[in-house]
Parts: structure tokens; sequence; C-alpha cells
């Protein structure tokens, strides 16, 4: 009875890690899409705010 408890608890643990991994690792692919779509738009990525900027902001920045 012990035995199946520990795996039980063992299985319920693994998958909680891999749930957890997961939406990082997705949070992580969604930012690599929304920088590469704003450095394809011509924008710059702004890492401090995460967000794309357009156009004279992006000069106005490195002043």
């Amino acid at each position: 009875m012990n035995a199946k408890l520990v795996r039980r608890t063992l299985t319920a643990s693994l998958l909680m890690i891999l749930v957890i991994i997961s939406f990082f690792a997705i949070m992580r692919i969604k930012l690599f899409f929304d920088v590469d779509a704003c450095l394809d738009a011509g924008g710059q990525w702004d890492h401090e705010r995460c967000e794309c900027i357009y156009g004279d902001a992006v000069y106005n920045n490195l002043e």
C-alpha cells in the first residue's frame, strides 16, 4: 500500500513540475514570436517595457 501512495505522489509531483515548466516555456516561445513580428515589421523591441517601438520613437530613445 505504501508503494502505491509513493508512486501516486511522485507521479502527481512530476506532473505538476511538467505543467509549471510548460507554462514558462510557452511564455518564452510567445515572447520570441512577438519580438520576431516586431523586427519583421521594422520596429525595435524594447526589452524593459516588452513592447515594439516604431518610427521616430526608435531614434528618440537613443538620444
